[in-house]
């Protein structure tokens, strides 16, 4: 709240701090600052909320004006929040931005701020695939990460957009690192759901034409994973729409209709589940002979804001439809059977859950919600829930309440049918999504269903103490909290490890 910007000089107490910008009228505007590349500018990336927009601000550090309250005048490049602006880097007044302006999937333009019409130029127009990441190397090349069909796919451009190389790579999701401007080399890493990590060195010895080699592969002793195979099929959501998800599984898996599968899902806040490795998952698949998969929904950034936009607001619930699908696609073809299913998903992966089971309880035959969000009515009045009012509403609005109440999980509870075995997970320094959403829906689900001679699978909470929405826990409260996982997860799916 009340986000402001100071200079602060190396070796001067703090007091002496100069305030450079405020926004006093709009509290809840939130304050990126970055200096440029050649260290002549300050700008300000102004955000509201969790949509990808901004306003985009600069002061030149040289020649600095100060009003009558001593405030830095900032020149406004872009006032209004009607897309995303992100600088990347300048060549003098010449500035390159990330922009999904009128490209729902992203572009680089550039402009000159100088230019009282600031007409911009496309560098890299937008394309089939999104377009993910930006970095500068080697002075005047660009790195960029695409994603497709939730991968990634790794190319090499100069600052004029023509295109250099594509880095032929394998199914993985790319984190380029350790690079400047400046400099001749980079290192990406790649992770893949079998691999915990391959990182290749990327150097420009001449030209740019560079050299890529095995920088170092991390392998786990005693373990064969040439034995787990991962692939991507995609299935059609209630509404025709093709949905890409990723199957994690032992190698020459039987489909017989009695795998334990775990699916685990997200859909929203612009945000893509693209592969990686995961150590607890890695073991649920290689010791229990199960499956593990990640079902793409809308909501995400798989397809770009278009595809974002298609699972929020009124239509939130394409995002249940699109996990339900997915569900009934793995019962189809022979993955598994709803006895032998269960479902997981975290913060807004956790409504997902709870909303899930509430409307087809006789699908799943697990549910676990980790720090979920589940009262929509009240979501917006703790901590930064104001914030996700861009991506699921407000009720306090007349026509986004009539779509709230409908899958609330906390005012949907569907008794009169016996529900999976579920288990939420909270904490009570949760400052993100506060623990009342667990408490309150523990408590009206067990309220409904706790005294039926119908329910007889487990409807518990689990509440960790001295914790919050999951970053900055111990590793000894990480393993004990996983290992409470996959137990309740084998013991209700009958899945016996080896």
């Amino acid at each position: 709240m009340n986000h402001w910007s100071f200079i602060h000089g190396l070796g001067t107490p703090q007091s002496e701090d100069k305030l450079v910008f405020q926004i006093l009228e709009e509290p809840t505007w939130m304050l990126d600052v970055t200096i440029s590349d050649d260290g002549e500018y300050l700008l300000f990336h102004v955000s509201v909320g969790c949509e990808d927009v901004n306003r985009l601000y600069y002061v030149e550090l040289k020649n600095i004006q100060q009003n009558e309250q001593g405030i830095y005048q900032p020149v406004k490049l872009y006032d209004n929040f009607e897309a995303r602006y992100r600088y990347l880097t300048n060549d003098g007044t010449i500035f390159y931005l990330f922009s999904n302006h009128n490209a729902p999937r992203s572009k680089l333009i550039k402009i000159d701020i100088k230019d009282p019409n600031k007409n911009p130029t496309e560098v890299i127009k937008e394309s089939q695939n999104v377009l993910e990441q930006i970095g500068v190397i080697h002075n005047n090349l660009l790195i960029v990460t695409y994603q497709e069909h939730a991968k990634h796919v790794l190319h090499l451009y100069d600052l004029q957009g023509k295109l250099i190389k594509v880095f032929d790579i394998p199914i993985s999701s790319v984190h380029v690192e350790s690079y400047r401007r400046t400099d001749d080399e980079f290192f990406f890493q790649l992770a893949t759901f079998t691999s915990p990590g391959t990182i290749y060195h990327v150097k420009f010895d001449k030209g740019n034409d560079p050299t890529v080699n095995l920088y170092l592969e991390t392998k786990l002793k005693g373990i064969d994973g040439s034995q787990i195979e991962s692939k991507q099929v995609f299935y059609e959501s209630i509404d025709g729409t093709r949905i890409p998800m990723f199957i994690v599984s032992p190698k020459n898996m039987k489909l017989d209709g009695n795998n334990p599968v775990l699916l685990y899902g997200y859909g929203g806040f612009n945000i893509s589940l693209t592969p990686s490795y995961s150590s607890s998952r890695f073991v649920w698949v290689y010791h229990f002979n199960a499956v593990y998969v990640i079902a793409n929904l809308r909501g995400g950034n798989e397809y770009g804001e278009d595809w974002h936009k298609g699972g929020i607001l009124e239509k939130k619930q394409n995002v249940f439809d699109d996990f339900k699908s997915a569900a009934k696609y793995l019962i189809d073809s022979k993955y598994t059977n709803s006895k032998k299913l269960a479902i997981m998903g975290g913060s807004n992966g956790g409504l997902l859950v709870t909303a899930s089971v509430n409307q087809n309880p006789e699908l799943y035959a697990v549910g676990i919600a980790q720090v979920p969000v589940i009262d929509m009515l009240r979501f917006h009045k703790f901590t930064i829930g104001h914030a996700w009012t861009t991506d699921y509403g407000c009720s306090e609005k007349p026509e986004q309440f009539k779509y709230l109440i409908k899958y609330s999980p906390l005012h949907t509870v569907n008794k009169g049918k016996p529900y999976p075995a579920l288990l939420l997970l909270t904490a009570d320094h949760d400052d993100r999504v506060v623990p009342a959403h667990s408490f309150k829906f523990i408590a009206e689900i067990q309220h409904q269903l706790g005294n039926e001679e119908y329910q007889v699978n487990p409807l518990v909470v689990r509440i960790d103490v001295d914790a919050g929405h999951g970053a900055g826990k111990s590793t000894e409260k990480s393993i004990r909290e996983i290992a409470d996982i996959y137990a309740f997860i084998a013991k209700y799916l009958e899945a016996k490890g080896f």
